[in-house]
């Protein structure tokens, strides 16, 4: 999910700025629309859990997916700085950030779920 995630930069962008950008100065007619998508999305994402690990309940499959839009959303924008940004975090040895951002979202997937199984008791 992670890796299918990173090569969708544009979906990342957009869940990015879903928050800050798209969810501003809507109708609630189109706000209705857009919850509703958004919602059928991550409805989507946790049935795709679900089958691949039927032994979580369906509630945290929900959150997990929930998660996974908040994850990418709060970690993307990192993952794509300006070139002065780039330049210094080269300088001071910071890994690169796209890389970061790939390894960063597979390990708090993983952990994500780990956690979640050891609540459940599975």
């Amino acid at each position: 999910m992670a890796a299918s995630l990173v090569d969708a930069e544009l979906l990342c962008e957009l869940l990015a700025s879903m928050a800050v950008a798209l969810e501003r100065n809507i109708s609630g007619d189109f706000a209705r629309d857009f919850k509703a998508r958004a919602m059928a999305n991550a409805a989507a994402v946790a049935q795709l859990v679900g089958r691949h690990l039927p032994w979580l309940p369906r509630e945290f499959c929900e959150f997990f997916a929930e998660g996974v839009m908040t994850l990418t959303a709060g970690m993307y924008p990192f993952s794509v700085p300006t070139e002065p940004v780039r330049v210094v975090m080269a300088e001071m040895g910071f890994p690169e950030p796209h890389q970061r951002f790939s390894d960063g979202l597979r390990t708090g997937l993983v952990t994500w779920l780990i956690g979640g199984a050891a609540q459940t008791g599975t």
